[in-house]
This record gives C-alpha cells, sequence and structure tokens, in this order.
C-alpha cells in the first residue's frame, strides 16, 4: 500500500496548486428590462456560496439481510447567499429591491410570469493569476430574499454589507481548462500531517 509522504503532498501543491476561497468571480444576469451595472455589481461582491447536490436515497428494505440504500433522484441546495459591499447610495440594494418588485408587484399584488423574471448567474474558481479554472451556471435563479440592514451608532468604523439569498433550478458545470495529466494510481491513501 502506497505510504503518505510529505514530499509527494509538496509536490502535488507544486504541480496543481491549490484553490483559494478568496480566488472567486461571479457574474449575476438580470432580467432584460432592469438596468444594472454587473460589472461595478461584481466587483463589490464580498463572498458566495458555491452550491452542492444531492443524491436523494430511498431504503431497499424488500430483500432479506441488511438494507441498502438506492438512489431515487438529486435535489439542490433550496437558496445560496451572496454578499455585497455597500455604496453610500445602496444602490446594490436597489438593484435587488427592483427585481423583487419586477416579481411582485407591491402595489397591485400581481405575480409576473415565471419565464420573465428568472435569470441566470456564473460563479467561477480562479487561480492565483486570476484565470477561470472552474465554473458553474445557476439555472433559473432569482433574489428570493433580501436581507435586512442593520443600523447602530457604536460603531463609527462598521461597513454595510448586503446579503442576497438567491433560489434556483439547478446547476451545471461550466466547460473548464483540464487538469494535467497524472499517472494513474490504483489506490490512493489520504491523510494531513501536522502543520499543514
Amino acid at each position: 500500500m502506497p505510504q503518505f509522504s510529505v514530499q509527494d503532498l509538496a509536490a502535488s501543491i507544486n504541480q496543481s496548486s491549490v484553490a483559494r476561497q478568496n480566488k472567486f468571480e461571479a457574474e449575476i444576469f438580470f432580467p432584460p428590462s432592469i438596468n444594472v451595472d454587473a460589472r461595478q455589481l461584481s466587483l463589490r461582491m464580498k463572498s458566495l456560496t458555491m452550491p452542492g447536490r444531492t443524491i436523494t436515497t430511498l431504503t431497499n428494505d424488500t430483500i432479506y439481510g441488511p438494507t441498502h440504500e438506492l438512489a431515487q433522484g438529486l435535489t439542490y441546495d433550496d437558496i445560496i447567499n451572496v454578499t455585497f459591499i455597500l455604496s453610500s447610495d445602496l444602490r446594490e440594494k436597489t438593484y435587488f429591491d427592483t427585481w423583487q418588485e419586477f416579481i411582485y408587484n407591491t402595489n397591485t399584488y400581481g405575480l409576473n410570469f415565471y419565464d420573465e423574471y428568472v435569470s441566470s448567474m456564473n460563479i467561477y474558481q480562479l487561480d492565483n493569476t486570476g484565470e477561470r479554472m472552474y465554473g458553474i451556471t445557476l439555472k433559473e435563479t432569482f433574489p428570493k430574499v433580501v436581507s435586512p440592514l442593520e443600523y447602530s451608532y457604536e460603531n463609527n468604523s462598521a461597513i454595510h454589507d448586503l446579503t442576497i439569498g438567491f433560489a434556483f433550478k439547478e446547476w451545471t458545470e461550466i466547460d473548464s481548462p483540464k487538469p494535467p495529466s497524472v499517472a494513474p494510481e490504483t489506490q490512493v491513501t489520504l491523510g494531513h500531517p501536522d502543520g499543514i
């Protein structure tokens, strides 16, 4: 069985580097009727969540012996959060307030058609040079939650953040650069040495 070594780990990291949490980019596409400076909005992005997905299962208990799980379907996260640093005029908040009001008219209490208010979002993992290494597209997105803003006199230097919770239907992977080819291994031993 292959033995773990710090040298092998270092060689692997040198070959393909590591993914860093602060190397990301996202593109939020608004419905065409909403005028937004998408580039400035992207620059104001502070943090986000790249969604996961889960295979739903059911228990096969119709056989003798131990039961086991069978795949039944696929589910995605209900919502993902994106946090923005706000401008002094709260224009970022206004963008999403407008989008929500496009979905649900607060004067007439009427709902717009689904296909007219949903859009999409791209999320990318960047390398240290800013090149896009991996990406996903969230399909049929819309801002489900515009978070409240808290005010206080206690901290003069606090900056307002705004978190938007996006609902979406599913995500698909964007074509990404292929990773470097490596020799196939029949077995891999995983571990984390002290100090790494």
